[in-house]
């Protein structure tokens, strides 16, 4: 392989599955329990809602195709959270919901909608003005996230002695 194409074969590794087949077939038993006829989804509903071809779902299904790390979670993520953790439990983790009172996912989560607040704001400045529909979105988006900077602000205030 030429060195200029050797960066290119490590990255598209880095994004697969680690290579065990208990990961393929974890997933692959999770489709089959919860994707196809008479199934909680139909294969085009997962191919819908993740945005890819019922022929590479069905692949995946039937373990003749590996999903990449982020299909792969994302295909978990999708059947629910107990698929999710069979999947994570096959490398040792397991996923568990953000407690409320974890204040550094707090402000992670804050901080992240900042950024789609910022990302919004761009999109709409992008051709130099906010039109009407853009300035409707961007008052509704901005009120919420007043709102939740202001729980934030609140609950900070609370906890001071």
């Amino acid at each position: 392989m030429p060195p200029e194409y050797a960066g290119a074969a490590c990255r598209s590794r880095a994004r697969s599955l680690p290579q065990d087949p208990v990961l393929d077939r974890v997933l692959a038993r999770e489709m089959k329990l919860n994707v196809g006829l008479g199934r909680r989804f139909s294969v085009d509903q997962v191919a819908e809602a993740l945005e890819i071809a019922p022929r590479k779902v069905r692949g995946i299904r039937d373990g003749e195709q590996r999903a990449g790390l982020d299909l792969g979670l994302r295909i978990a993520a999708l059947l629910g959270p107990g698929s999710l953790n069979r999947l994570l439990l096959a490398v040792g983790y397991v996923a568990r919901p953000v407690e409320e009172e974890d204040e550094e996912a707090a402000a992670w989560a804050l901080l992240s909608d900042l950024g789609r607040e910022v990302a919004s704001l761009s999109d709409a400045l992008a051709d130099g003005r906010i039109d009407h529909q853009e300035r409707a979105k961007l008052a509704r988006e901005l009120q919420e996230l007043v709102g939740k900077v202001a729980g934030v602000a609140a609950k900070m205030e609370g906890e001071q002695p």
